[in-house]
C-alpha cells in the first residue's frame, strides 16, 4: 500500500514539473532561442514613422512653430555685419556635420541594408519634425514669461527626457532598423549628442532663429538616417538574430 505522503508529494513534483514545462513552451522564441530573426516590418516602421511626423507636424502648425520655421524671416535676430551670428552659424552646422556625418557612422552597422534616397527623404522627414517639437516645448515653456535661460534649461531637461524615453521604448522598437554597436553608444552620447544640443540649443537661444535650428537638426538627422542606411518601405529587410547582431567593433 502506498504511503498517502509519498503519493502527495509524487502528484505535488509532477505538477510543477508540468508547469514549468508550460512556462517555458509560453516564452517568446527570442528568449528560448537567440537565433530566431528578431521581427521587423519596414513597412510597419514607415508607418509608425510617418504617424508621429504627422502628430509633430500638427502639434507644430497649432503652436505657430510651423509659421516661424517655414514663413517666418530669417534676418530679424541680427545685422549683414553681425559677425558672430555667421560665425555661431557656421559652428553649428560643423558641429551637426562631424558629430552625425563622421562620428556617428563609426558606431553604427548596416546589415547588409542598401542606400538610396528613401533614406534622405525619411531623414528630412523625421529631422524636421524632432525639431519642431522640441520648439513646440519651448514655445510652451516660454508662456511662463520666465527669463530666456531659464526657458532654456526647463526645455532641456524637459525634452531630454522625452527623447530618452522615447527612442528607448518607441522609436527603437518600432521604427528603427538594428544599428548599434553597444560599446559605442556612450561615444555616440558623449562625441556626438551632446555637442550637438550645447552648441546648436545655445544657438537658438542666442539669437531664436527656428528656421536655421531646424535646418542643423535636420542634416544631423539625415547624416544618421543615411548611415544606418535606413530600409525602404517596401524593403524585406529582418534584423538578425540576436547572436548575431554586433556588440563590440
Amino acid at each position: 500500500m502506498n504511503n498517502p505522503d509519498t503519493t502527495s508529494k509524487q502528484q505535488l513534483h509532477e505538477g510543477l514539473v508540468k508547469s514549468e514545462e508550460q512556462n517555458l513552451a509560453s516564452e517568446p522564441s527570442s528568449l528560448v532561442n537567440d537565433s530566431t530573426p528578431v521581427p521587423y516590418s519596414a513597412y510597419s516602421a514607415w508607418l509608425s514613422a510617418v504617424v508621429f511626423f504627422s502628430v509633430c507636424f500638427i502639434i507644430s502648425w497649432g503652436t505657430g512653430v510651423a509659421d516661424a520655421v517655414f514663413f517666418h524671416p530669417t534676418t530679424t535676430s541680427f545685422s549683414s555685419s553681425d559677425t558672430s551670428f555667421f560665425v555661431f552659424t557656421a559652428a553649428s552646422f560643423a558641429t551637426v556635420i562631424l558629430g552625425y556625418w563622421i562620428i556617428w557612422p563609426i558606431g553604427t552597422v548596416t546589415y547588409n541594408r542598401q542606400w538610396g534616397w528613401h533614406c534622405v527623404i525619411f531623414g528630412v522627414l523625421d529631422g524636421l519634425a524632432e525639431s519642431q517639437l522640441f520648439l513646440c516645448i519651448w514655445s510652451l515653456v516660454e508662456m511662463l514669461s520666465l527669463p530666456r535661460w531659464c526657458t532654456g534649461l526647463i526645455t532641456f531637461f524637459i525634452q531630454g527626457g522625452f527623447k530618452a524615453n522615447w527612442d528607448q521604448n518607441y522609436w527603437n522598437l518600432r521604427v528603427a532598423p538594428a544599428h548599434n554597436i553597444e560599446e559605442w553608444n556612450k561615444w555616440k552620447i558623449l562625441f556626438v549628442h551632446v555637442p550637438n544640443v550645447f552648441v546648436t540649443f545655445s544657438y537658438f537661444i542666442t539669437y531664436g532663429n527656428a528656421k536655421i535650428y531646424c535646418a542643423t537638426q535636420t542634416v544631423a538627422v539625415v547624416g544618421s538616417t543615411c548611415a544606418m542606411r535606413f530600409p525602404s518601405p517596401w524593403s524585406k529587410y529582418k534584423n538578425p538574430p540576436l547572436n548575431e547582431q554586433v556588440e563590440l567593433y
